[in-house]
């Protein structure tokens, strides 16, 4: 336990300063939106062009007085609007959540770091697999500030109307019965390993039990953790319904897009918007047993150990895949815009001149949010990666939790937890561009 006050303490330090000292006059959040084009709101004076009544009122004042501040102008209005570039924190800065986009970022960075530490120094035999690294702190304050802003994010979606009340319930009645399926299923089919890690958990835990003051407290069977797997999943399928679903409506909308581009760079990025969308569904299957691990393992002489290394480390492409393209659908989203422009000329009528500097303002706003919504749920599954990949390589009980919660418990349940949200994210996901493509509107 000293080294735990150690080294690892002493890189947390030094990782901590670190970041401070070389971003201290930097913003994460403008390094994402760094160079992006953004469409300004048109000012009134630009919209009363369009307006009979506003010119009227003009010509009455003769330019003295206030100008009219109501009035409504056609929609197939031909509407010039400006576009300007990102360069500049002062662009940004009273952005929502932009704390929060820093605040992920630099957890982020920092847990990284102190994972790679962590990991060195036990390859170098500085400290044990067993004991309890700060990494799994810095892993589990990660994990809490992500939770607490999709948390965040469900309670403002309840709030806008039915729809997305009735989208979350349908979304948590859905994953509770696939949950459900998938806790009944044999573990010859698909296994975590759960059954065996909760046991081990149930023996240790009656072993440290016997010689303190916890011996009276009776754990849940088998069947009852695997119920609150389930009712955990039905919450992380609720939290994870908006950030896929905005997901997938920038897909739609960039597949809409690049569709008209026959150069070679939006070929590249069709490919790659394709890839974001297939391939977290593709990675999900190796942990059906007789499809993919029995398969592979059988044609390749891949040991399990081997497999389970290269199941990681895919999961770990997708999320670096999608990470590499998140200021694309950053962009996709201010370009959007100007297609509100463009279809709100194909209607008839007129509509009020603020309703469109708001519209285009409010998109502008948003983008903060979306940042976080393709963020967070990437972060949260690297985290599992991380904890599922160190934890294998402890066979033993973890020390810092004095020996109760063993090492195959905590990597069996962080792996069912990967894989369900990776499966349900890209579930959502796909059906979020197939809405949005069937709909001819994202």
């Amino acid at each position: 336990m000293a080294m735990l006050f150690g080294i690892h303490l002493l890189s947390t330090l030094i990782i901590g300063l670190f970041i401070a000292k070389i971003f201290s006059k930097y913003s994460y959040a403008l390094i994402i939106f760094y160079n992006l084009q953004f469409t300004i709101p048109p000012f009134t004076a630009q919209l009363g062009e369009f307006s009979t009544a506003y010119r009227e009122h003009n010509k009455r004042k003769k330019g003295k007085g206030e100008p009219l501040s109501e009035f409504t102008i056609p929609k197939d209005s031909d509407i010039p609007l400006k576009l300007g570039k990102i360069t500049s924190h002062l662009q940004i800065c009273k952005l929502p959540n932009l704390e929060d986009i820093d605040m992920t970022v630099l957890l982020t960075i920092a847990t990284l770091m102190i994972y790679l530490v962590t990991e060195v120094s036990v390859s170098l035999g500085f400290t044990k697999s067993t004991d309890l690294h700060l990494s799994y702190i810095w892993s589990m304050v990660l994990v809490f500030f992500v939770f607490k802003f999709l948390i965040y994010m469900v309670g403002v979606y309840l709030s806008i109307g039915a729809a997305e009340r009735n989208l979350c319930g349908l979304t948590a009645f859905l994953s509770l019965t696939a949950a459900l399926g998938i806790g009944m299923a044999k573990k010859e089919f698909i296994d975590f390993g759960l059954e065996e890690g909760y046991e081990e958990f149930l023996t240790e835990f009656t072993s440290y039990a016997a010689n303190s003051s916890f011996q009276d407290i009776n754990l849940p069977s088998v069947k009852a953790f695997k119920g609150i797997l389930i009712v955990l999943s039905a919450v992380l399928g609720v939290l994870l319904t908006f950030p896929s679903f905005r997901f997938g409506a920038l897909a739609s909308t960039l597949l809409d897009t690049k569709e008209e581009t026959s150069t070679l760079l939006g070929r590249l990025q069709s490919l790659l918007i394709h890839f974001n969308l297939i391939a977290p569904l593709l990675v999900s299957l190796l942990w059906i047993k007789p499809l993919a691990q029995d398969h592979i393992t059988a044609q390749t002489n891949l040991t399990a150990g081997q497999f389970y290394y290269l199941r990681i480390g895919l999961v770990c492409a997708v999320l670096i895949s999608r990470i590499a393209t998140l200021r694309l659908y950053l962009a996709c989203h201010l370009d959007s815009a100007a297609v509100y422009m463009v279809n709100l000329r194909k209607e008839a009528g007129r509509i009020d001149h603020s309703l469109v500097q708001k519209k285009i303002a409010y998109i502008f706003q948003y983008s903060s949010v979306v940042v976080l919504q393709i963020l967070t749920p990437v972060v949260l599954m690297l985290q599992f990666c991380l904890l599922i990949f160190s934890l294998h390589n402890a066979p033993e009980r973890v020390e810092g939790f004095r020996g109760v919660f063993t090492s195959n418990f905590l990597a069996s349940t962080s792996s069912y937890l990967l894989w369900w949200c990776l499966s349900l994210s890209t579930v959502v996901k796909l059906c979020g561009t197939l809405y949005y493509q069937v709909s001819g509107s994202a």
